[in-house]
This record gives structure tokens, sequence and C-alpha cells, in this order.
């Protein structure tokens, strides 16, 4: 899969809502990143990000993809 086709918002806190008409297979991942985890005792992660990846293709996504989102992500904030 071509990972240039998602459609990732930094910095945005709201999904896309709108789903493709005519697009079943398409949805979006919420991700959180670039945090940590507090102790055990309940336990948050906290001083993270959050971003979203429109128009994923749930047929064609594999975790290849998420890595190549990921780093994409790493390198726009850098």
């Amino acid at each position: 899969m071509n990972h240039t086709a998602f459609k990732t918002e930094l910095g945005n806190s709201t999904p896309s809502t709108h789903p493709v008409e005519g697009h079943p297979t398409l949805f979006t991942i919420k991700l959180y990143h670039g945090g940590e985890f507090t102790n055990f005792r309940d336990r948050k992660y906290i001083d993270g990000k959050v971003n979203y990846v429109d128009m994923v293709d749930i047929d064609e996504f594999s975790i290849h993809d998420l890595d190549a989102i990921m780093r994409g992500l790493r390198n726009k904030r850098a």
C-alpha cells in the first residue's frame, strides 16, 4: 500500500467524521505518540501528542504502513 495516500493531520484533535461515500473499508486511526507512562499505580499516558490518519483502507493496511506513518510523524515533528 502506498502510505502517501493517507491523510495525516498533525496536531489535529478531531478526526475526519465524514465517511467516504462508496468506500466502506476506509477508516481513521487515532495515534498517541511522543509521551510516556506514569508509574504503575493509577498509570496514565502523559505529555504525548494525538494525530489522526484518515483514509486508511482496512483491506490493504499493514504494520509496514503503520511504521511508515510513524516515521513521517517523527520527521514532521523534528
